[in-house]
């Protein structure tokens, strides 16, 4: 599905895991950059992000360039020796590091670049929360896997309609597809956003779709597919009180009901 007035880009996180070892490696050992100053890269930018590698590459408006760029730019960072062959890039949602790690890396209590909004109550989310502010983020690490989507001349009541329509086709799909329950505790809740110039950064979704081609193909077909049918899909969004809590829920009963009369409406 090609769509010329669409784009459709993405900042995925990942986690850096030593083959030899199987053990999880802290992004700062390897990767430059940072989310102020991302270090530029053929198809796209990386920097390290807490304790996780983020790639952020080109938009793209088709789903074979947005599954191309992040693959492509996976590739340059180990033929630009940024990373050996040993150490992986993986798509974990989650994992919980030793407390020693953490406390020797100086970017492990840093959460957030800018506040975030949701569209159901549009509260915003702190820049900074160190452990005992926030205890339960304890030593667990979470990575998103965020949709960027350029829709021109949206104004802001829009762009949190556009948030609750990708609810209804991208975060009941998560819901379905993504298969970790741990991100949920503190991230992937149901219309969370930020607002862009270009249109909308989505940011409900962990990183699951960038487990191979075919994810990532129906996360850019189901934007497309969300934006193309906006008018009608916010209607029957607000039909639709609880699609919110099936997805903080993680209720995959409801979310695969829902979803399809979603997709009905949307044919």
């Amino acid at each position: 599905m090609n769509s010329p007035n669409i784009t459709v880009g993405s900042d995925p996180e990942f986690f850096l895991v030593d083959e030899n070892s199987g053990a999880v490696i802290p992004s700062s050992v390897y990767i430059p950059g940072n989310k102020h100053s991302p270090y530029r890269l053929g198809h796209g930018f990386i920097h390290k992000d807490n304790v996780m590698l983020e790639l952020n590459p080109m938009p793209a408006d088709n789903a074979y360039d947005f599954w191309n760029n992040i693959e492509c730019l996976k590739n340059e960072i180990y033929e630009e020796g940024i990373l050996p062959r040993n150490v992986a890039i993986m798509p974990y949602a989650h994992y919980k590091f030793e407390p020693s790690l953490l406390l020797s890396c100086p970017t492990a209590f840093e959460f957030g670049c800018e506040p975030d909004f949701c569209a159901w109550a549009n509260p915003r989310i702190p820049y900074y929360m160190a452990p005992s502010e926030n205890p339960d983020h304890d030593f667990m690490r979470f990575a998103g896997g965020h949709i960027h989507v350029g829709v021109p001349n949206l104004n802001k009541k829009d762009k949190v309609s556009l948030i609750k329509v990708l609810d209804s086709i991208i975060g009941l799909h998560t819901t379905i597809r993504d298969s970790d329950t741990e991100r949920l505790r503190m991230y992937g809740t149901a219309g969370r956003f930020r607002y862009k110039k270009y249109g909308v950064e989505y940011r409900t979704p962990s990183n699951f779709w960038t487990a191979n081609r075919k994810e990532a193909t129906d996360i850019f077909n189901l934007v497309v597919l969300a934006v193309e049918k906006f008018p009608v899909l916010a209607e029957f969004v607000l039909e639709n009180k609880d699609l919110p809590n099936i997805i903080n829920n993680k209720d995959v009963t409801s979310a695969t009901a829902l979803h399809e009369k979603f997709l009905k409406i949307a044919s």
